[in-house]
């Protein structure tokens, strides 16, 4: 269906049906451009629900043409624009004020499935590509554990879980992109075509190119999967272990667990093993040998691939029924080398109150450092380290705290050598991005003049701005 506002008017800054003296008439597209309050206010919040600002339209594209169209009309007068995934970004990563904000939800098409990779629309999610995948006895290597996430918000940020250890992050199993660029211009991206557009979109938070569609590697999923929770004594322990089975590679997925033990009001931590597998299990003595876990607390479940790696829908659909779901949450999300991990988690967790994270446990990623390659996805230069996240659920009064809190947790962080997972919320400067990136910062400028000369790409993080 044609769009009905086909006008828009510079001095306004607004969209109209009607023509005017001063308006410049819109392209023509497939899909709907949106002024509706209901559609601006939507696209003025994401997960965070901390920061809100009002867009002037909303794009809901029925085709990647659409996206091209309005990049080129919205670059030649310098209106912003902010492509909205699932918005599951914790402060104003994809908002934008009084622009545009292209909604990529429609542009949902998984294309070809083969043996090895997958092409899909940005809009889809990793849920639907996993079942369509699991179809054919295929999965992604790496997912992210809430599932209902877009492929193209992930791959503009990087992608981790507890599979990322021994698979990298989910841009590290991507072999191209298709994006459209600052200047409108529809580009077909890989190591091997366009390499610096390519390593400027993966984890480039949005600031050179839309990711429209991408070529994902696919292996062999197995059915079913074994969990060993292991409870510790304390947090070195675990963090021990923790190491130990990074190592060896024992689990094929792992993480760590920290949260309050509702009975004793204390903190539980839990190492948290999972073995994949298809028809013979795995010996339990030797998933479990040389690892210093309170004897007898050791829980065991049995299930399917698919509920495994889908189990953060219940909990959501637990926490919309409770109304608790669209809650602010100033989630803080920080690698910190193993080194300092002890100490650095140690003092965040003092700082916290105990019922800070009502709804979801702090966890803590394990990794390494040579299964990361992409140089925009900036990590500790240990080679293993940790990712460590609050999880916290607050009040609308509280999350200002909460966000000041997490400014310090990430300057203690920087000053033990961490670095930032750039999906939560915490206000970052100009100069606070460009020491994030470090070397890479001259790799992204460049990038951003050459495909984005207008600069109105993704202007949330304030990375350029």
């Amino acid at each position: 269906m044609e769009s009905a506002l086909k006008y828009f008017d510079p001095a306004t800054t607004s969209w109209s049906a009607k023509q005017t003296p001063r308006s410049i008439t819109v392209p023509r597209l497939d899909g709907q451009l949106s002024v509706a309050l209901s559609d601006l206010q939507a696209a003025s919040t994401d997960w965070g629900n901390i920061i809100s600002k009002l867009p002037s339209a909303v794009l809901y594209p029925a085709s990647i043409q659409d996206i091209v169209k309005m990049v080129r009309f919205c670059s030649s007068v310098g209106i912003k624009i902010g492509a909205r995934g699932q918005a599951h970004t914790m402060y104003g990563q994809s908002q934008v004020s009084e622009g545009l904000v292209i909604n990529m939800a429609p542009l949902n098409h998984i294309g070809s499935i083969e043996s090895d990779y997958a092409i899909v629309e940005a809009g889809v999610t990793w849920r639907d590509l996993l079942v369509a995948t699991l179809a054919r006895g295929l999965t992604p290597p790496v997912l992210t554990d809430y599932l209902s996430l877009s492929i193209g918000g992930t791959l503009s940020v990087g992608g981790v879980n507890g599979t990322s250890y021994r698979q990298g992050a989910q841009i590290d199993n991507t072999v191209c992109l298709d994006v459209v660029t600052g200047a409108g211009d529809l580009i077909t991206c890989s190591m091997e075509q366009h390499r610096d557009l390519f390593v400027s979109a993966l984890a480039g938070l949005g600031q050179c190119a839309i990711i429209v569609r991408a070529r994902l590697k696919l292996i062999p999923a197995p059915r079913l999967i074994r969990i060993f929770d292991m409870t510790y004594r304390d947090l070195d322990s675990l963090l021990v272990d923790f190491q130990t089975v990074l190592a060896d590679e024992r689990f094929s997925y792992v993480q760590g667990i920290v949260s309050t033990s509702a009975a004793e009001n204390r903190l539980a931590y839990i190492l948290e093993g999972v073995s994949f597998y298809n028809s013979t299990q795995p010996d339990d003595a030797n998933m479990l040998s040389n690892l210093h876990f309170i004897p007898d607390e050791v829980q065991t479940i049995e299930d399917t691939y698919f509920n495994f790696c889908d189990r953060v829908t219940n909990k959501e659909a637990s926490l919309r029924a409770n109304d608790r779901w669209n809650l602010p949450h100033p989630w803080f999300d920080m690698f910190i080398p193993a080194s300092q991990a002890d100490a650095y988690i140690r003092t965040i967790l003092s700082s916290l109150e105990r019922n800070d994270c009502p709804d979801f446990s702090n966890l803590i990623y394990g990794f390494r450092k040579r299964y990361l390659t992409r140089p925009l996805l900036r990590i500790p230069e240990e080679e293993v380290f940790f990712l460590f996240n609050v999880l916290r659920t607050t009040s609308q009064e509280q999350s200002l705290e909460a966000v000041t809190q997490n400014r310090r947790f990430y300057d203690e962080g920087y000053a033990k050598g961490g670095v930032c997972y750039p999906i939560g919320a915490i206000p970052m400067s100009k100069n606070d991005w460009r020491k994030h990136l470090g070397p890479q910062y001259e790799l992204l400028e460049h990038s951003k003049v050459q495909y984005d000369p207008n600069r109105i790409l993704t202007p949330g993080p304030q990375v350029f701005d």
